[in-house]
């Protein structure tokens, strides 16, 4: 086979299925209303030339709101992938045919970080636009989009793990929730713990402008 058959499964299930174009119009509709919150007040009564404020306002809705949705979707959709065969019984006989097993795996996989890299794709407009304002740089904003999908695609791959130990989906989902959170949470924690042992290192206690100064009797 020229293409992984598998993957074409995917990808034809994923754009016959609702959750398939739902969720993406789900993000865009969240991103679209975060940041009308913000235009509207400055529409009905604008105060000067606020167009780098709003373009920072973008970039840190973009930047908030995509990595809170990465953390999400990202393992949701893993979960799906092998949990929701056995689910509809197709599991088995997909095994027994004659597609390799390392072609299933990486149909699997690639499926789901495909999908990851279209949710971040909804966000582009107003990154662009971002850049449009001078608010940011395409640099910097490359970076950005390139760290969500490393995250992402990563997530998606624990989720696709994941889903080879359940039976129904819903409970693959939820497995991988609880990971994608915790690996979060201890990943925000490490580096809050390295920021102020980094701090404390390089601000050592009495090495600041305090004197004592000693009067010898």
């Amino acid at each position: 086979h020229l293409v992984n058959p598998v993957l074409l499964k995917e990808l034809r299930g994923m754009l016959r299925e609702p959750r398939g174009w739902l969720v993406p119009m789900a993000y865009a509709t969240l991103l679209a209303s975060a940041a009308a919150i913000f235009l509207v007040p400055q529409l009905i009564s604008p105060k000067g030339d606020n167009t780098g404020w709003f373009g920072e306002l973008l970039v840190g809705l973009v930047a908030v709101i995509q990595a809170i949705a990465v953390v999400i979707f990202a393992p949701l959709v893993g979960a799906a992938t092998i949990a929701g065969e056995r689910e509809r019984g197709t599991w088995l006989s997909l095994l027994g045919s004659s597609v390799p097993r390392h072609q299933i795996a990486t149909g699997k996989i690639i499926a789901a970080c495909l999908y990851v890299l279209l949710l971040l794709g909804v966000s582009a407009p107003l990154a662009g636009l971002a850049v449009l304002l001078g608010a940011i740089d395409v640099s910097t904003v490359t970076g950005l989009y390139v760290a969500h999908a490393v995250v992402g695609c990563s997530l998606a791959c624990l989720g696709v793990a994941i889903s080879t130990l359940f039976e129904r989906t819903w409970a693959a989902a939820l497995a991988a929730i609880a990971t994608a959170g915790a690996l979060s949470v201890f990943t925000g924690t490490l580096y809050v713990a390295g920021a102020a042992i980094l701090e404390q290192l390089s601000n050592p206690p009495g090495s600041g402008h305090d004197h004592v100064d000693y009067v010898v009797q």
